[in-house]
């Protein structure tokens, strides 16, 4: 039985005690210069100290992971957030002339425009600004990608194009019914967009700059939203769910107040870039539940990121395990159809009337799209949606179920490969009786 008294209360209030700096304290490293700030729980280092620390801790990252040789091209993710921010700043000083056993990659930087999601731009613009500026002196090349590019129609940068990816994107984003629905469904999008940009300026890596602090709020939402089994790839340092592509994380093991010191010891400047879940209230979404929970638990407990996170870094994927993919979100699906879920199929009237609705909606954007293109553009009026459901995991097909099971408002690369794959399935059907 557990036994609460003063006693163990007394022992309660010091191990969460905070330590504070005192005039005169030492750095316990060098044991020479003036402690500048508290790392870990009660560890006081100078400026050069922590320094030294949190640049060992990126590059050790990346050193024994092994994933970035001489010569790659690696695509940066910019938010304007402080960990951001101070990848950047990271990746600069390990390739600058006089850095010690000097990185050779070739960097590039991305930033997703999400303004599309937001009412009031006043304040995103002047954060674009501002982001714009910092790559800018960094010199590096820059691209500034909206998150609805390649939403309905791949390949083609023309302004009616971007257009019809806009509406359709905002069409399908509108029809989200909940706060935690539309924050899933805008992470999946922002990855893809993120990897074809990589893919259309021929970069092989991506590095984002996702903290342990970030990273165990993730492993929490995903167990909380049914995709525990994808926890390997959202933690991990590398993300091999493309197979061209590498997503590297190379803050992982940086605390959010590591960030925010290496940030401040070094002058950065950042930009708080508003998104969808800014000054939204704690109870609006599991996402932002989860991260107050973490936090409020951190501020007492200061062994609780780390401890969420080495649990959660222990749970890997057998080497030898393969896995049939999510068509939305690229991560292991579930093998939903053996799941009793309870949900009905869609009779073949209301299939029938889906159909027609697909059609003649399909029927507009192709005739916009030959007067733009002259291309034969996607056809995916025999989908129907079991066949939708059966290619999707249970976390998508539970944001699916919030867009009130509209599948046609799906991703163009969702629709256009699940399209391909039934017509295999009925070309293999047609042709087994002649296979010997």
């Amino acid at each position: 039985m557990c036994d609460i008294n003063s006693d163990n209360h007394n022992v309660e209030t010091e191990m969460i005690y905070k330590k504070k700096i005192l005039p005169g304290t030492l750095c316990m490293k060098c044991k020479v210069q003036k402690a500048a700030a508290i790392v870990r729980v009660n560890d006081s280092l100078c400026r050069s100290c922590l320094l030294t620390y949190t640049t060992h801790k990126f590059r050790s990252t990346l050193g024994k992971s092994k994933l970035v040789k001489a010569n790659d091209r690696v695509l940066l993710v910019a938010s304007g957030s402080q960990s951001s921010t101070a990848l950047l700043h990271l990746v600069k000083e390990a390739l600058s002339e006089g850095a010690h056993k000097r990185l050779r990659f070739s960097p590039g930087v991305v930033f997703i425009d999400e303004s599309v999601t937001l009412q009031n731009k006043t304040e995103w613009e002047l954060g674009i600004q501002d982001i714009k500026k910092l790559v800018e002196d960094l010199g590096y090349p820059f691209y500034c990608v909206p998150i609805y590019q390649n939403f309905h129609s791949a390949g083609i940068d023309a302004d009616g194009v971007n257009e019809i990816n806009k509406s359709s994107f905002s069409q399908a984003f509108a029809q989200l019914s909940t706060l935690t629905a539309k924050v899933h469904f805008l992470s999946i999008v922002r990855m893809s967009v993120i990897v074809a940009t990589a893919r259309k300026h021929s970069y092989t890596k991506v590095m984002i700059g996702d903290t342990a602090s970030d990273l165990s709020i993730t492993l929490l939402c995903n167990i909380l939203q049914g995709n525990g089994n994808a926890i390997p790839f959202e933690i991990g340092v590398a993300d091999k769910r493309y197979s061209d592509i590498v997503i590297i994380r190379p803050l992982r093991e940086f605390s959010s107040k590591e960030v925010a010191l290496y940030t401040r010891l070094n002058h950065l400047r950042f930009t708080v870039v508003p998104n969808i879940l800014t000054k939204k209230a704690t109870n609006s979404c599991i996402q932002r539940q989860t991260e107050q929970f973490v936090n409020s638990l951190q501020a007492g407990f200061p062994s609780t990121v780390n401890t969420i996170f080495r649990t959660g870094d222990k749970l890997c994927l057998d080497q030898e395990f393969t896995f049939s993919p999510c068509l939305l979100c690229q991560r292991p699906k579930d093998r939903i159809e053996e799941l009793e879920t309870g949900e009905k199929i869609e009779t073949e009237v209301e299939q029938d009337k889906r159909n027609n609705v697909i059609e003649q909606r399909h029927k507009v954007m192709e005739e916009k799209m030959e007067s733009l293109s002259g291309e034969e553009n996607l056809q995916v009026d025999r989908i129907s949606l079991s066949d939708v459901k059966s290619k999707l995991c249970y976390g998508c097909n539970i944001t699916l179920k919030e867009m009130g099971e509209k599948y046609e408002l799906l991703p163009h690369f969702t629709l256009k490969t699940i399209q391909q794959m039934k017509n295999r399935t009925r070309m293999k059907n047609e042709i087994k009786e002649f296979l010997l």
